[in-house]
């Protein structure tokens, strides 16, 4: 699908960043007249994600990852350009006029996995070959119904099945290995089915497509138990929700989802009425999973499996959540029950009921915590030493408050007594820790001349300003190397191609320098427009009078008679004044431009 590029400006023109990313779940937090969170693209305990609402631009110090609405959306939601560009215009409520060309309206990937469905399901219902697949789903009660929903399906124990009948359709080899669904043997070089002799679980993103599959095996003798799509282009383990998609109306309705282990717990519950069921893919919970949640709902609801298992699965998601700002809670089922056991011989008000004895993560946490070690002084030190870092990785203040006095209260000593087991602050140490996790590249720009990036800066902002650039610095005034990389691959382009350049084509045409180039683009500085062209000539006058200074200190050295100095310095003051004649119509007494001293 090609969409007008008047319409992709107008979707960047309109969309308000801020909302976009904070309505993905990401916690922003207003830092002057930009925003800082934690990174949703990668684990982080201290923010290094900032936004710029006047540039429309997100950055990471810390992974690098940057760009408009539209980046964040396709580097999010994982879509093309083109998807993205279609959501948040639908979003905004922007007519879109696109024109297609043949075989451009949806990803053959896509089709081919959503053609699998159907064959699945198919087989499932009406072959003879597939009679042990039903016969698992009926002594595990599954009703047709449900089995309709879900599009469940089964294959027999066949190497080709698929692929034979995916091919017949049009369906390349190379297609369908790039799905998942086919897999190519190392020793013959032979293609032959991922998935054989398996229940067939479709597992679509929210959407609506499917874009893998999770397959459950009958045979107690085949391993694993489980088998899941490797991950591809459409789809992340740690980010997608099976169920999710099934039961959208009612989780948008309640706001709220019921996190439990497997395909058929999901299904189970659907059945029951609690379409707000969902589960993770073959993995465990993720900050992703989070996040992504974060968008939907304002509560969480962690079912587990009743044994010892599911207790440690509950230990390792409970502080993703503290971390990630989002209320929990968890539900212990009886000791060896299961969502789907319990429903079918329990019921739904006896479910309902155990949903309402719920415990906050936190509380959770304190309570495993205390149980683990012995009551007396040093067991509740070593339940202190666990739980604090949990309270410090809470972002808000308030949160972090509430939850240091519940563990204080669980273990009967007072706040001071706490922070004395363990003298540390619940806060970060600011500067260490926002050092310690910068990127490289952005400690190099801290470190090197501001008036060269300033230079670089208003050259960013106002790209016609490449041409008194060009004629008045020259790259080897640079004294800060990655400064002056940057400003020569500037100058490489014609000054029609710089002015027509758009900030994101930066990554296509110098993706070494493109992070250090967003850094300087995302940063402070004076203004837009004629106030950028000021700045760059502020900025030049800056350098050039810096190298004039260096220039007479090193001829001052080399001077071997005081004659030679007075001719150094006579001609260092020369420079300066035709500098002040060259650049006279700069407003340097402007309340944004700061006064150069000449």
């Amino acid at each position: 699908m090609a969409i007008n590029r008047e319409i992709i400006e107008k979707v960047k023109q309109t969309a308000d960043i801020v909302s976009i990313i904070s309505g993905h779940g990401v916690l922003l937090k207003q830092a002057g007249s930009r925003y800082k969170a934690l990174c949703p693209f990668h684990q982080e305990k201290t923010p290094s994600f900032t936004v710029n609402p006047q540039r429309g631009f997100f950055h990471c110090f810390g992974c690098g990852k940057t760009g408009s609405a539209i980046d964040f959306v396709m580097e999010y939601e994982k879509l093309s350009f083109a998807e993205a560009v279609t959501e948040l215009a639908n979003r905004l409520g922007i007519p879109l006029e696109t024109t297609k060309t043949s075989h451009q309206s949806e990803d053959r990937v896509l089709q081919a996995l959503n053609a699998a469905v159907k064959f699945y399901h198919t087989c499932l219902q009406q072959q003879s070959t597939a009679i042990p697949g039903r016969q698992y789903l009926q002594a595990r009660a599954v009703p047709q119904d449900i089995q309709d929903t879900f599009q469940i399906g089964f294959i027999p124990d066949e190497w080709q099945l698929l692929i034979e009948h995916l091919t017949a359709k049009g369906f390349t080899t190379n297609e369908l290995a790039h799905a998942g669904m086919v897999k190519i043997s190392t020793k013959s070089g032979r293609p032959y089915d991922t998935f054989r002799n398996r229940i067939i679980f479709p597992i679509r993103d929210p959407r609506g497509r499917c874009i893998a599959f999770g397959g459950r095996s009958i045979d107690p003798n085949i391993q694993p138990k489980y088998l899941n799509s490797p991950e591809t282009k459409y789809y992340q383990k740690k980010r997608t929700l099976y169920g999710f998609y099934e039961g959208l109306a009612t989780i948008k309705q309640i706001r709220q989802l019921i996190l439990v282990e497997g395909y058929l717990d999901v299904t189970r519950l659907h059945e029951f009425g609690f379409q707000q069921a969902v589960a993770t893919c073959g993995t465990s919970l993720t900050i992703e999973h989070v996040r992504f949640a974060k968008r939907y709902v304002d509560k969480i609801i962690l079912l587990l499996d009743g044994d010892r298992a599911g207790q440690q699965a509950a230990l390792r998601s409970c502080p993703l959540f503290l971390s990630s700002g989002m209320d929990a809670s968890v539900v212990t089922l009886p000791a060896g029950e299961d969502p789907d056991s319990f429903l079918l011989a329990q019921g739904d008000k006896k479910f309902s009921e155990l949903l309402q004895r719920d415990t906050p993560v936190f509380e959770y946490l304190v309570q495993q915590s205390l149980a683990k070690h012995s009551p007396n002084v040093q067991g509740r030190t070593k339940a202190v030493e666990e739980l604090l870092p949990m309270i410090r990785d809470i972002q808000e203040p308030q949160k972090q408050q509430l939850a240091l006095m519940q563990l204080a209260e669980s273990i009967n000593l007072p706040v001071s007594a706490i922070l004395e087991i363990v003298p540390k602050s619940l806060h970060y140490t600011q500067n260490n820790a926002i050092l310690h996790n910068l990127h490289p590249s952005v400690i190099a720009n801290n470190t090197g001349d501001q008036d060269e990036k300033r230079a670089l800066q208003a050259l960013l902002t106002s790209r016609d300003s490449i041409r008194v650039a060009r004629e008045h610095l020259h790259a080897k005034e640079f004294r800060t190397p990655h400064f002056q990389q940057i400003y020569e691959k500037f100058l490489a382009f014609s000054n029609e191609d710089f002015q027509s350049m758009q900030i994101e084509e930066w990554k296509q045409w110098a993706p070494e320098m493109y992070p250090q180039i967003m850094e300087i683009y995302m940063d402070d500085f004076a203004g837009e427009g004629q106030e950028a062209d000021l700045l760059l000539k502020r900025s030049i006058i800056r350098v050039k009078k810096r190298n004039f200074d260096l220039e007479l200190q090193e001829r001052l050295a080399a001077a071997r008679t005081d004659e030679d100095k007075l001719h150094a310095s006579k001609e260092v003051r020369q420079q300066k004044q035709l500098l002040n004649q060259l650049f006279q119509n700069v407003n340097l007494n402007s309340d944004k431009i700061e006064e150069v001293d000449l």
